[in-house]
């Protein structure tokens, strides 16, 4: 004989028409849905009666196998904006004892991130600005006593422990460095000496311009010349009035010779130029047998209308003979005052093989 569970299953008390579940344990009908026992249900509770609770919470502890579920009931739960707006709120102000700061800290201990959590948290802190402010009250909130580490002192054992692992580790920013110059290609030089630029490590990237080349081939506009001279008017030069010694000379020009003070043979302006040298038409006869171009094949402005003088290779000044004459630019024939044994082999050489062809 088959039995029929004629029992009708009451509705919740609170008015919402929805049907009830079975207690289990008591094996009855439950007189609300869960959470809808509360008779002020949809409103909103007073601030008496909820401290009321908490204080009838006080002291209480969750077991572990509740925390169990707790967790795994939260896993994978986002919390809307609002939501976060009121922890926020409600977290601001609130001064945490050193009982519960210990707790934490040892809670956390030896925890390590997941490759996956470090990726979420990158891209979360990808593109936040923080205010001068926050800075500020970052940096006062770890000052002095405040500090985690005030007051400590590592020991000997723990600096070589430190010292051991670090060995041969890359720092994050050289890490950094390689990786973005390995990415970013070669940039030349703006100028146009197609010369590879320098890495800029404040910016992070090549240079625009090597040192000293962002103003080249390029002439100040008559408004900018005015201005320069009306800032600088009546300001003080830093070495003006300043008379150096005969041996400071002697030895800036050691320097710039690339000699020692026992091989100085004198200043070069003290020696004066042969009579052909005065003759211009000599000079530009010079430059017209080698082109009008600069000599020096490593020059970098060969194919720019710089300003092109003659240099006596020997360093003579009264051997003006067209073999010991050269055509350089302004650049190179400054170089040359530096290194002379070198240049000078290196302008003979040149001028010997011109010579032949």
């Amino acid at each position: 004989m088959i039995k029929v569970n004629l029992e009708i299953i009451p509705l919740c008390k609170c008015g919402c028409g929805e049907e009830v579940t079975r207690n289990k344990r008591s094996k009855k009908w439950n007189k609300y849905l869960l959470g809808h026992g509360r008779p002020c249900k949809g409103k909103k509770q007073s601030q008496e009666l909820i401290d009321k609770r908490v204080l009838s919470r006080k002291g209480y502890k969750h077991s572990e196998e509740t925390k169990r579920k707790i967790s795994k009931g939260n896993k994978g739960k986002k919390l809307s904006e609002e939501t976060k707006r009121k922890i926020s709120k409600g977290s601001k102000g609130k001064i945490l004892s050193e009982e519960h700061k210990l707790k934490l800290r040892n809670n956390f201990k030896g925890r390590k991130h997941t490759l996956e959590s470090r990726q979420k948290m990158s891209e979360v802190q990808k593109g936040r600005i923080t205010s001068e402010e926050t800075k500020k009250k970052q940096s006062e909130a770890k000052k002095g006593i405040k500090n985690f580490y005030f007051g400590k002192h590592r020991t000997e054992e723990t600096k070589r422990k430190i010292s051991k692992s670090n060995k041969g580790k890359i720092s994050i920013v050289k890490n950094y460095e390689i990786l973005i110059k390995s990415v970013s290609p070669l940039k030349k030089c703006g100028c146009g000496c197609n010369v590879f630029t320098k890495w800029n490590k404040r910016k992070q990237q090549w240079s625009d311009y090597l040192n000293g080349h962002s103003r080249r081939n390029k002439a100040h506009s008559e408004e900018t010349k005015k201005r320069l001279s009306i800032v600088r008017t009546g300001r003080p030069s830093n070495r003006k009035g300043e008379i150096m010694s005969q041996e400071t000379r002697i030895l800036i020009s050691c320097t710039k010779l690339n000699l020692s003070r026992n091989e100085w043979k004198g200043f070069a302006n003290a020696q004066s130029y042969c009579d052909a040298w005065k003759d211009k038409e000599y000079k530009e006869d010079i430059r017209k047998r080698d082109d009008c171009k600069c000599k020096n094949p490593d020059c970098n402005y060969i194919s720019t209308n710089k300003v092109l003088d003659i240099h006596h290779i020997d360093y003579n000044r009264k051997n003006c003979a067209p073999d010991n004459l050269i055509t350089l630019c302004r650049s190179c024939n400054t170089k040359a005052n530096y290194k002379r044994e070198y240049w000078q082999e290196y302008y003979q050489e040149k001028n010997q093989i011109h010579a032949d062809s």
